[in-house]
């Protein structure tokens, strides 16, 4: 009946690790703790995350009488928020971490018909949270300085966010000399870090009429764009150029 019931509770424990993986462990805190039948459990998470560093149960009652002490230095892989000694030990711990700053897990002593004793562990220390986000994007920029006007009004500028996923927006306004100034359509996109994107704004009917009149007659027609990258937090990079037209 007990080993049964040892069984049931290393099969609980295992499920329960595997649901808590997606709780935080805190990098270079020191979790301490008590068994289920007493004694105690400290432990210590490596600076960077990624391993318990060193194990201590001490005077933890067993379950087959006497008591379990076991002393670890050397390095446990953290991996998906939990750890397990090496399985060939005579008495192994493993753990995992159900939420920020608390831990939990068992001791498993391979001699004992009925092999599992339960812990559970806290720290006092806190995770530090990552520095807000201030920067925005590293917006890239191309374009021709001299472009033809094109039969359907367009220019085009080619733009790209180096570091980090980003929305574009390309805003542009057309001065003509005697006429005034027109606004094209605005072009946007969003895009993946690394990656970059053609934004072609369009000039009106209208306006593109009005250019194309302006530029056989020889006069001067320019355009001023505005290029907005924005990241996740709100961050914006924005540059701006100028494009002169050619009839």
């Amino acid at each position: 009946m007990s080993l049964r019931f040892g069984l049931c509770a290393v099969v609980g424990m295992l499920s329960f690790a595997t649901a808590s993986a997606r709780a935080d462990h805190v990098p270079g805190a020191t979790y301490r703790g008590v068994a289920a039948t007493g004694g105690t459990v400290e432990f210590d998470v490596s600076a960077d995350g990624s391993a318990v560093t060193r194990f201590v149960a001490a005077d933890v009652p067993s379950n087959c009488g006497g008591t379990i002490s076991k002393g670890f230095t050397g390095s446990v892989p953290i991996v998906g928020h939990a750890f397990s000694s090496d399985p060939a030990d005579s008495i192994r711990f493993e753990g995992s971490f159900p939420a920020e700053g608390q831990a939990a897990g068992s001791l498993l002593q391979g001699s004992c018909p009925n092999p599992l004793v339960s812990w559970t562990a806290a720290t006092e220390a806190a995770a530090t949270p990552p520095p807000p986000d201030k920067s925005g994007p590293a917006l890239h920029v191309r374009a021709r300085r001299s472009q033809r006007l094109s039969r359907g009004g367009r220019i085009r500028v080619r733009v790209g966010c180096a570091d980090e996923p980003c929305r574009v927006i390309a805003d542009a306004t057309v001065a003509v000399q005697r006429e005034g100034r027109f606004r094209l359509t605005r072009n946007l996109a969003r895009l993946g870090a690394g990656d970059s994107v053609r934004l072609e704004p369009r000039l009106g009917r209208h306006a593109r009429a009005a250019v194309g009149q302006a530029l056989r007659d020889g006069r001067r027609a320019g355009h001023r764009v505005m290029i907005s990258a924005v990241d996740a937090a709100d961050n914006a990079t924005v540059r701006r150029l100028t494009i002169r037209l050619r009839g």
